[in-house]
């Protein structure tokens, strides 16, 4: 089955997949209403608990820079509401992996992973750092279709 997602603040791949009947997986927001019939969730970020820390902290003078990548064990990730076509079955399949990521036992980035040309690129075992590794690829993993574009700002 295909199933469009993309990258951006934007329902526009959503308002595309409705026209035509795509499942569709959204991102940084719950955009259901810009999909209803074919959204299947999205990933949604809570900004605020961060946002508060690091305002403490500079209203305190303890604010150090930093980087800070949330996920869903820290409660920075979570889901947006399942669609009406995820299934019971594959509802209970995405949250016990939400509970083996939360708890450490599974890591979604950790090997085997191959590129789409079927390459082993992380061999069984290792796992992948968010820095440098997730920020620095420049390959998609097999079974996605598409191409790594890059961004090379104006000189």
């Amino acid at each position: 089955m295909d199933v469009l997602g993309q990258n951006v603040d934007s329902d526009a791949t959503g308002v595309y997949a409705e026209s035509h009947g795509i499942p569709w997986a959204g991102y940084d927001s719950n955009a259901q209403k810009s999909a209803p019939k074919e959204w299947l969730t999205a990933s949604v970020y809570n900004w605020g608990p961060y946002y508060l820390r690091r305002v403490k902290a500079a209203m305190n003078g303890t604010w150090k820079p930093g980087f800070y990548y949330g996920s869903i064990k820290d409660g920075f990730t979570k889901l947006a509401p399942f669609g009406p076509k995820v299934s019971a079955k594959t509802r209970k399949l995405i949250l016990a992996r939400q509970k083996a990521i939360e708890s450490g036992k599974f890591y979604e980035f950790e090997g085997p992973l191959y590129d789409q040309s079927g390459k082993l690129k992380v061999p069984a075992g290792k796992r992948l750092k968010v820095l440098p590794d997730l920020y620095s690829m420049q390959w998609l993993v097999k079974g996605v279709i598409g191409k790594v574009s890059t961004v090379v700002p104006p000189s």
